[in-house]
């Protein structure tokens, strides 16, 4: 079985909306897709292009390049946690939830102690660590499996450090995810289930079990675990492109506000330079790019 590359990113990425589809296309293959095909064995890559109300995506492999080829199913990797920022953005306007509120307003903790923000949490602000590992952590093929939402709530009141810059942190964004519960009190799987029909996306799901879909080398999840939040969602070039014009319109609740810079920032080593990407900001969990 072919290794599916998880290459989301290429699908925002691909968003074009020059004159010129085909060469900003060709010139993305050039870059990055034939640089990612010569690391690795039978990759298989998947791109989507929106043009107005044109869709086409294309699907990359070492034997070349088909258009409106098999539609493959990819882990989305951290694009999940951008479905959480629009889940966030929904609770502040709905008055659920504030940008300032700590974690210990929201979820139960028996200290009193200087706990980091919801916009913390988005803008990887915490303090928290990217991961902290248990004796629940068990699982080889996934570092984030086993560890229980009793185990992290344990930890976030535990381990408090100081925020004054970004650090990445997948442990920010699985609190962020008991936070969403806690406010909307229904299951984290529930809420972003509930994204994918509203959103027109049903061949996606927040997490399965190999079997199910086939792809051997997806992470396996188990039911509860804390970190699903983190990066579960299981999706396809089709439904992708679904959510990429659901970000493009911003008419639902929600998406507009998710997208708002909330932390300025200036992290562009050169690799991703010469993708031509910057992380100039972050919002609600969204990198934002403001020069390409």
């Amino acid at each position: 079985m072919k290794i599916r590359i998880s290459v989301i990113l290429s699908m925002i990425l691909a968003l074009v909306l020059t004159t010129d589809i085909s060469a900003d296309v060709d010139d993305y293959e050039n870059r990055y897709v034939e640089m990612t095909l010569s690391r690795y064995d039978d990759a298989v890559i998947t791109i989507g292009v929106i043009d107005g109300s044109d869709r086409s995506y294309y699907v990359y492999t070492e034997d070349g390049t088909e258009e409106n080829d098999e539609v493959y199913q990819y882990e989305i990797g951290s694009i999940t946690k951008t479905f959480n920022g629009i889940l966030t953005a929904r609770a502040i306007e709905e008055d659920k939830l504030s940008l300032d509120d700590t974690i210990d307003d929201i979820l139960d903790f028996d200290r009193n102690r200087n706990f980091p923000t919801v916009e913390e949490l988005l803008t990887h602000t915490s303090g928290y660590a990217s991961i902290y590992y248990s004796e629940e952590s068990n699982d080889r093929n996934n570092p984030f499996a086993g560890i229980s939402k009793t185990e992290v709530l344990r930890q976030a009141e535990e381990f408090v450090s100081r925020r004054d810059t970004y650090q990445y942190s997948n442990f920010g964004a699985a609190v962020l995810g008991l936070v969403l519960e806690e406010v909307e009190d229904e299951p984290y799987d529930a809420m972003i289930e509930g994204l994918f029909d509203e959103f027109d996306m049903s061949n996606s799901i927040v997490y399965s079990e190999t079997e199910i879909l086939e792809i051997e080398e997806n992470w396996e999840w188990n039911e509860g675990d804390a970190y699903i939040p983190v990066g579960s969602i299981i999706s396809d070039v089709e439904d992708m492109m679904n959510y990429l014009q659901v970000n493009i319109d911003s008419e639902l609740d929600g998406v507009e506000r998710s997208h708002m810079m909330l932390e300025s920032l200036d992290r562009n080593p050169q690799r991703i330079r010469d993708l031509e990407i910057r992380l100039d900001g972050i919002g609600y969990h969204w990198r934002i790019d403001e020069e390409n």
